[in-house]
């Protein structure tokens, strides 16, 4: 039985926490790289999109006007100040539900 989005949540809200205890980018960027294959992954699910992820503050959320695109973003601070940006781009067509990264 595959996790529902609650407990994904839960999941990406302990991932996010984590990379701000990270002393090591490299740690950090495998991190980085779980966060976003877990949110691609959730992202497919039937219902994604529509699914608030309203207790995730460290990951920005927006719908375009028309109620079709919704954008995630989130970003990774380094040890030298600098972010890794990231994002995905999810659509709803009538037939099915797509993200792009």
């Amino acid at each position: 039985m595959s996790p529902g989005f609650a407990e994904i949540r839960m999941k990406l809200k302990e991932l996010f926490a984590r990379t701000g205890q990270i002393h090591s980018d490299f740690e950090k960027s495998v991190i980085a790289d779980s966060l976003s294959d877990l949110l691609y992954e959730t992202l497919q699910m039937p219902g994604s999109f529509d699914y608030p992820f309203s207790l995730l503050n460290s990951l920005g959320k927006t719908k375009s006007q028309d109620q079709k695109i919704r954008i995630y973003t989130w970003n990774i601070p380094d040890l030298y100040g600098t972010n890794a940006c990231y994002g995905f781009l999810q659509y709803k067509t009538t037939k099915n539900l797509n993200s792009e990264s």
